[in-house]
Formats: C-alpha cells, structure tokens, sequence
C-alpha cells in the first residue's frame, strides 16, 4: 500500500528547513506511514484487538522487538571460551565438594558419607566419644572446603607425628614415626583412632598418607601440583601476537550506520576472510623477516580479541557516508567535501522533520492513506 501524510503545513516546512536551496525534503514515507496505518486501522468482528489486561499479561511483538533490542551485544567477535561451564570442570567442583557426579569417561560416583564410628570397646576413643552432631559438623565444615590444598591442610593440623617410645627389634619392621589423630571441638583437642578419624571425615588412608608426604621443611604443606607441569613448549612470543594485531588493525573499517546504537561491531571490506587475511600476514612477515604464527593463533586473536565481520549489515548503509568513511587520502575526501556537506545538512534537515511531524501529530492533524 502505497502511503502520503498530509498534516503538515507548509509553514511548518519552511521553518523546519532553513536552508532551502541545498534541501529537498522528501513527504513520502511508505515505511512510516505503513507503520502508522497498522497501529491506526480499524479493526473487524472477525479479529478483535485484545484488551489493555491482555496486554499486560501477555509480551506483544512490538515489546518484545523492544527487549531484543536493548539487550547487550557481544564486544567480541565469537564468545570467550567458559572453563567452568564445561563438564569435567562441573564433575571436577562436585567431586571436591563430596558431591555425586559423573566423571568424564560417564562413570557416576556416589556423594561422600559418613561411616559408623569405631567400636566401643576401643581403646583410644574411651574417654571421650564424639557424638553424632559433632561428627556431622566436622564433615561438613571438612567437605565446603573450597579446594584440595585447603582439606590436606585441615588433616594436617589434626595428625600429629611423634617418635614411637617402643619399637621392634627388627629393623625391617621397625616404625619410624607414631601417629596421633584428633579434632577440635570447642578449644579442646580430643584424641580419636584412626578408624574414627576416617570415618568420620569420609575419606580412605590414601588422603593421609598423601597428607603426610606433601609437608617439607618447616612443616610447610606442599600445594598440588597436578596439571602444572611445563611440558608444553609451544608458548607463542609476544612479538608474534603483537605482530597479529597490528595487521588485523592495518584493515580499514566501518561501523554499521543505521544499528550503531545496539551494535558494536565493525566491518571490514566484503571480499576479505580470515583465511585471506592470514595470507597477506604471512607474505607481509615474509618481507619484514619476521616469524610467522599459526593460522590458529591468527584466528583465535581475531574470533576473541575484536568485533569484527565481513559481510554488510543487514540494514543498508548509506552510499555518502561509507565512501567518506573508506577514503584512503586526505585528496580522495577533499575531492567530496562539498558533496557530504550537503549530505551532513539534508540529514539534519530531515530529522528536524521528523521531529517535527511527531511533535505535531495529535488530534488535530489528520494523516491520509490511499
């Protein structure tokens, strides 16, 4: 349906354009006015317009056109890789946390429990036996531990290893140290049997002894040092990667024209790639005699470090101001300058209209369709 607005005057043209003579307002609008006419047409038996509480319960189109809009934006290319979202890293949490999960390799490990307390009879534990809140406070403050250092910490302050006042006569089977296990419990320190002390904080003799020969000079406790080894060589310069982003950035680039209030992202010109651009870095590092990185690391640093594409936006972009934009020299823009004045001045000349064709609509004017 093809569309003219009538409710302005020319009077109120004349003001709106001051400068006549380089502006040209155009009155048609048939995107507006289609706008216009499908908030304004009146409706039939057939289709009734909900009412104002089905409104509100429900999102219309138009609010929700609104939160997509306002929602933020990637500053990056490609999403930055989450660690601790994947799911080992998930089973890894759990597992130190006593939880159940399932290992990577799809085994389902239970939660860690607590076991029955040692025997009465036993010798160790007879003048004081823990009781059973007791025992479920230690396991739980043990298991919120954040991290394996800080639980091999809890069990190394609560075994203490002394010199055994007997020992045997074979040397073989002689005992070089004698443990003595405890938990405190409002200040006071009470002894307890190894059973108990296992039991208890839901864990198997291998924690202990691990415990025990991670603690050096000074009663200092080693940290864990599992995936922290340094066999991997392949460590990029610096040189290299700055290399990398001083070439991406040699591009010319333009933002979006008409989605640059919601988009921040930058494109560079149609026919290039990542794959072609990785060829110019490689010829460009071959004349300079530098090193070359891989099209991996070139990719990474793209996809993580900018914003950019290589396709036009979806809206079209203007002609005048993307060949300002894109002009290589200070000749090619003076040779345009009178042009994209007059451009600068129709633009701000037809947004004082539309300015002004809001400001005055109401119910008064009458906008004419056919």
């Amino acid at each position: 349906m093809y569309c003219v607005s009538f409710f302005l005057e020319n009077e109120d043209i004349d003001d709106a354009v001051p400068m006549a003579q380089d502006v040209a307002p155009i009155r048609e609008s048939t995107t507006s006015c289609r706008q216009d006419s499908q908030a304004t047409s009146p409706t039939t038996d057939d289709h009734p317009q909900p009412s104002q509480n089905q409104l509100s319960e429900e999102q219309t189109p138009s609010s929700s056109r609104t939160v997509r809009n306002k929602c933020p934006r990637p500053s990056v290319r490609k999403r930055v890789p989450a660690p601790k979202s994947h799911l080992n890293e998930k089973a890894k949490e759990a597992r130190n946390a006593g939880l159940e999960h399932t290992t990577p390799r799809g085994f389902k490990c239970q939660a860690r429990t607590m076991k029955p307390l040692c025997k009465l009879s036993c010798n160790r534990c007879h003048k004081r036996r823990l009781l059973e809140d007791e025992r479920q406070q230690i396991f739980d403050s043990f298991w919120k531990l954040e991290n394996i250092n800080r639980k091999r910490d809890f069990l190394s302050r609560c075994i203490r290893c002394s010199t055994p006042k007997t020992c045997n006569t074979l040397t073989e089977r002689a005992r070089k140290t004698s443990r003595t296990y405890f938990f405190v419990i409002e200040n006071e320190e009470i002894r307890v049997c190894k059973t108990a002390f296992l039991n208890t904080l839901g864990v198997c003799d291998q924690w202990v002894e691990t415990t025990l020969k991670k603690i050096g000079e000074g009663n200092v406790l080693a940290p864990d040092l599992r995936g922290r080894h340094k066999n991997r060589p392949q460590r990029w310069a610096r040189a290299i990667i700055d290399g990398i982003k001083t070439h991406i950035e040699s591009f010319p680039r333009v933002h979006s024209h008409y989605t640059r209030a919601r988009s921040k992202r930058e494109y560079l010109e149609t026919g290039l790639s990542i794959q072609r651009m990785y060829r110019f870095y490689k010829q460009r590092a071959a004349e300079l005699a530098q090193r070359v990185g891989s099209f991996r690391l070139y990719r990474r640093i793209f996809n993580q470090n900018y914003n950019l594409g290589f396709f036009l936006p979806k809206k079209d972009q203007c002609e005048v101001c993307n060949r300002w934009k894109t002009a290589k020299d200070r000749r090619e823009r003076l040779a345009m300058l009178q042009e994209y004045n007059i451009h600068l001045r129709q633009r701000k000349a037809i947004k004082t209209l539309k300015k002004n064709d809001k400001d005055s609509a109401g119910s008064k004017k009458m906008c004419c369709m056919f």
